[in-house]
């Protein structure tokens, strides 16, 4: 019995959380799981509830709630920089690769000669590359927001909401695929970016057009990943009634819509579509109106 006590006293539990705690941050970075065959599918959704664990557990500093969430995704933002960096160093070229048979090993080494033709054949690499690692960290990104937000219902100290939950729910459902879209092509340029920098092909002299690329696609890149915490604090402020957390969505919305309807083409099909989701997102703002202030008095009373 005393044996088992020292497993299970406070201290000995405080241990074992940092030991799990340094485990599952080695996979989220790594994934050495992966190389452990049939094993790695337990571990992976092992991992996945210790993200909801960790984020939820955070609740108990003191510190607002969208901080705590800010902070997870800046955890994120710098684990995608680290799979980035990784994966740059390992000098992947998808030229080489496409190149890489009899009939066409020829033409390949006369093209690759060209210093440009290296430089923009590691830049495009790693682009490629950066959109498989913006990919993931886009999900994990979202279920932290997903996370953050639940944590936010169990914190007691939080506001009397102003707009009910089923019309920021609305809000939420209509333009949550923006915010998955703007993680996705942060994540990707950042990514994409600093894979270009590291790779060693990526800085030939002379190629200064491509040189220059990296730098502009990450700044892109992290304006987009700005825009994705921004639309986050707006959904959390919400709650609140702010006219001009409705208003920005709105302009979000109107200018995520008209950018997704120009790269489709734009074809009549791509035009209709993005117009019936921006009038369902207007509509989605518009039914998100807040009540009065002694009707929402009035109910923290009775819930309360």
């Amino acid at each position: 019995m005393t044996g088992y006590a020292v497993f299970v006293s406070p201290r000995a539990r405080s241990l074992w959380i940092v030991v799990l705690f340094a485990l599952w941050s080695l996979e989220w970075v790594f994934s050495w799981s992966s190389a452990l065959g049939w094993v790695a599918a337990p571990l992976q959704l092992a991992w996945w509830v210790g993200l909801a664990y960790f984020v939820v557990a955070t609740r108990r500093l003191r510190a607002p709630g969208w901080l705590r969430t800010w902070l997870w995704l800046a955890a994120a933002l710098a684990v995608t920089v680290a799979r980035a960096v990784w994966i740059g160093e390992a000098g992947l070229s998808l030229f080489s690769a496409l190149f890489d048979t009899p009939e066409t090993r020829a033409l390949g080494e006369h093209l690759l000669a060209h210093e440009g033709v290296r430089a923009f054949d590691a830049v495009f690499t790693s682009m490629f590359l950066g959109l498989l690692v913006g990919f993931y960290g886009a999900c994990e990104a979202v279920f932290i927001a997903i996370a953050g937000g639940l944590t936010a219902l169990l914190d007691g100290s939080r506001r009397a909401a102003r707009v009910g939950w089923v019309k920021r729910a609305a809000v939420v459902l209509v333009q949550g695929p923006m915010v998955f879209l703007l993680l996705f092509a942060g994540l990707s340029a950042i990514a994409g970016a600093l894979g270009a920098w590291v790779h060693p092909e990526s800085t030939a002299a002379g190629a200064r057009p491509i040189a220059q690329l990296p730098g502009q696609v990450a700044a892109i890149g992290v304006g987009l990943w700005a825009l994705a915490l921004a639309q986050l604090r707006w959904f959390a402020v919400l709650a609140r009634g702010r006219v001009g957390a409705r208003l920005c969505l709105g302009a979000l919305g109107l200018a995520v819509t008209a950018t997704l309807v120009y790269l489709t083409g734009p074809d009549a099909r791509g035009v209709a579509l993005g117009l019936v989701w921006l009038i369902v997102q207007v509509g989605a703002l518009a039914w998100a109106r807040p009540r009065p202030a002694a009707a929402s008095e009035e109910l923290s009373k009775r819930t309360g």
